[in-house]
């Protein structure tokens, strides 16, 4: 096309039609400024929102620690054991009866009051070997159990007993000194509740 031509036709347009064609440029890009605007908007709402429900989830977003740390600190603040098992370890002082020189001897030993403690530290007393170990204590307080068509009831009785199974290689040990069976009764049945008094021992070998 010849410039001259091409000035022409410029010289025809309108000005009216110019005006209108920028208006419409600049409405169009200003609703595409606001269409990116609005998803920006959204994008941050999004992120926001993933946020505040992570903050609030069970667990408050944060993992549990399973480093020994976290279980020694779960364990210092749990609430103290009253079970019959957790008063058995009561430390004390235990009378241990030993055999010196044809005489029954005593010594008193701190400790957690077990009877597999109490046993053991009789038997380094009395030079007992290894091989004799303490399989059971039982301790027997003369109940009486009443059973009828509905119910059973038990009576707690007064006179109590204590029957102590040890391995059978303690009982050759024993008929060669018969003061070391004594010792050992007195040393089972004095360590413990101090208001109990034995009416009987049994010693069991197994």
């Amino acid at each position: 096309m010849k410039k001259e031509r091409f000035f022409e036709l410029l010289s025809d347009i309108d000005e009216g039609s110019v005006n209108a064609a920028g208006e419409s440029f600049r409405s169009r890009r200003h609703r595409r400024s606001l269409v990116m605007i609005a998803a920006a908007v959204m994008a941050c709402a999004a992120v926001i929102c993933a946020g505040v429900y992570w903050a609030l989830r069970p667990g408050g977003g944060v993992e549990k620690d399973s480093t020994p740390e976290s279980t020694q600190s779960k364990t210092e603040t749990d609430p103290p054991d009253d079970s019959e098992d957790a008063m058995a370890l009561e430390q004390g002082d235990v009378d241990i009866y030993y055999v010196r020189d044809g005489e029954l001897h005593t010594a008193v030993e701190f400790m957690e009051m077990t009877p597999q403690n109490v046993f053991a530290a009789w038997k380094e007393y009395n030079s007992i070997g290894d091989d004799v170990q303490l399989i059971g204590v039982r301790i027997d307080n003369g109940g009486t159990e009443t059973i009828d068509s509905n119910t059973a009831q038990y009576t707690a009785g007064d006179e109590f007993t204590m029957t102590v199974t040890v391995s059978a290689g303690l009982e050759s040990v024993l008929k060669n000194d018969p003061l070391l069976e004594q010792s050992l009764e007195k040393t089972m049945t004095s360590y413990g509740d101090p208001d109990i008094k034995y009416d009987g021992f049994t010693l069991v070998f197994d």
